[in-house]
């Protein structure tokens, strides 16, 4: 469903499947959010202005937790750890691959991007691991990408890596038939 404003269609984002689930500690300065707030309150993200609000914010159904580069020094490595072991997926807006790791203290990600320049508006994501890959390295779900080239086409990008990175599952495969029966 779309919805028509003076700007052209705005394509609804109520029916993401973490609508309600994601929260985000905003910057001050709304022009560099991941989206303008419009759209932002469109796709069901709640805003946070202070890391003691993100705190109390972050429910066990919240999904994704968007912390944007300000606000970096003000968040506990520790409680970030906690967020990404309990299944949140941690999204670092404006902030590089290598900015996250450090928070997180997560391993390096092959294949990840680390290059973007302070102008342009960015993000990086982390999700739980994935399962160890057959040389037994753990590999972690993680994305990087603009949002400032189309900024609302790459924040529906943003919205759809989340659920996919909310919905990572490792199943073992070594365990019995009965053992993945129960997994979710």
């Amino acid at each position: 469903m779309a919805r028509t404003s003076r700007d052209g269609e705005v394509p609804s984002l109520r029916e993401n499947a973490l609508y309600g689930r994601i929260v985000y500690l905003t910057p001050n300065d709304n022009s560099v959010w991941i989206a303008p707030p419009e759209q932002v309150a469109e796709a069901g993200i709640l805003t946070a202005a202070t890391s003691e609000e993100l705190r109390a914010a972050v429910k066990a159904e919240t999904a994704a937790i968007i912390i944007d580069r300000d606000w970096m020094a003000d968040i506990e490595p520790a409680w970030a750890r906690q967020m990404l072991a309990d299944g949140k997926v941690v999204v670092g807006a404006r902030l590089n691959i290598s900015g996250l790791t450090t928070l997180l203290g997560v391993g390096a990600v092959t294949g990840a991007s680390d290059g973007y320049p302070s102008s342009r508006l960015f993000y990086a994501l982390f999700s739980q691991p994935s399962c160890a890959n057959h040389e037994g390295r753990v590999e972690w779900g993680a994305a990087a990408d603009y949002l400032d080239r189309n900024q609302r086409g790459q924040f529906r990008l943003l919205i759809a890596r989340l659920v996919q990175h909310s919905q990572n599952q490792c199943v073992d495969f070594l365990a019995t038939d009965s053992n993945l029966d129960s997994q979710p």
